[in-house]
């Protein structure tokens, strides 16, 4: 009997070894805020595997419900380790996976800065697994960014900030973490706002700013969507753009003549640190920069969109 006993066990302890061997994949559910993730303008995923996997943040609203990571840390994830991510993240209810890395260009701005409950701490590759938002989610969810909007309109009906610059504001507000509802979420928008009204002072005039930024390397991709409030300041032909976000700092210095503008860009979030070429369009609504140049293992891309 307690031979027999004995020879179960064994069994049962190659059985469960042998299911840990063939997916040694570890999946953690995701606890933190699932509403601010960033969304790309344009992605590609590969879709040869169980779900789509993507290398930047995909281009449609979603949710994160958990990640992927191998057993193995140095581990690199060929073909047959992103294949199990994928078939893991199915299995949990996944439509998607994002590759992500600790020291992966984006990962310090969104979903690695120190503090955020977003955090993967990890310096190894992981997988974000996701789910699509519905059309109805996302209309609810763009519906409360808009009563945002329309308190502060009744909090300041005197203010002349335009509605576009408003919902622009708010985005921002939600992009924090903030609960659209909450008064938090107010009081940020009214300083954010308000800060845009001041009139220009020696460091120059206030201007609100939304960045998408991509780098690529050989093996990875990644981008984000940044926020924030920027400082800009004409000379004569001299134009400089200071900005300090919450995970990210931008400066721009460089000439405008006849609406254009040209120079140079420096760009950090986290780790990285990027100096590029950039050169757009002013005019006394909108700014636009595009810029790239080339980093330690690869290629930056990025545009940059400023409003007031």
């Amino acid at each position: 009997m307690k031979n027999s006993q004995a020879n179960w066990l064994a069994l049962a302890f190659l059985a469960g070894a042998l299911t840990v061997g063939c997916n040694p994949m570890r999946y953690s559910d995701f606890a933190g805020r699932a509403d601010s993730w960033p969304v790309a303008p344009g992605s590609m995923a590969e879709r040869q595997f169980a779900v789509p996997v993507y290398r930047g943040w995909p281009e449609r609203p979603y949710r994160v419900i958990g990640s992927v990571r191998f057993e193995d840390p140095d581990k690199y994830w060929d073909d047959g380790v992103i294949a199990m991510a994928a078939r893991t993240a199915k299995g949990k209810g996944g439509d998607a996976i994002v590759m992500r890395s600790g020291s992966e260009f984006g990962v310090g701005m969104t979903t690695g800065a120190i503090g955020d409950p977003k955090v993967y701490s990890v310096d190894q590759p992981t997988a974000l697994v996701i789910q699509w938002k519905s059309q109805s989610e996302v209309a609810q969810e763009r519906a409360l960014v808009d009563r945002l909007v329309e308190g502060f309109r009744q909090r300041h009906p005197d203010s002349n900030v335009k509605r576009e610059v408003a919902s622009l504001a708010a985005d921002y507000v939600q992009w924090l973490g903030l609960d659209p509802n909450s008064p938090a979420a107010a009081a940020k928008l009214d300083e954010v706002l308000q800060e845009l009204a001041q009139l220009a002072d020696n460091r120059g005039v206030r201007w609100l700013f939304r960045d998408h930024v991509r780098a690529t390397s050989i093996t990875t991709s990644a981008s984000d969507t940044v926020y924030g409030v920027a400082t800009v300041q004409r000379g004569g032909d001299a134009l400089t753009i200071v900005s300090t976000s919450e995970n990210s700092e931008l400066n721009f210095s460089g000439t405008l003549q006849d609406g254009r503008i040209a120079g140079r860009l420096g760009f950090s979030a986290g780790s990285t640190i990027i100096s590029a070429k950039a050169e757009g369009v002013y005019t006394d609504a909108k700014i636009s920069l595009t810029g790239q140049g080339h980093t330690a293992d690869g290629s930056f891309q990025g545009s940059f969109s400023f409003s007031r």
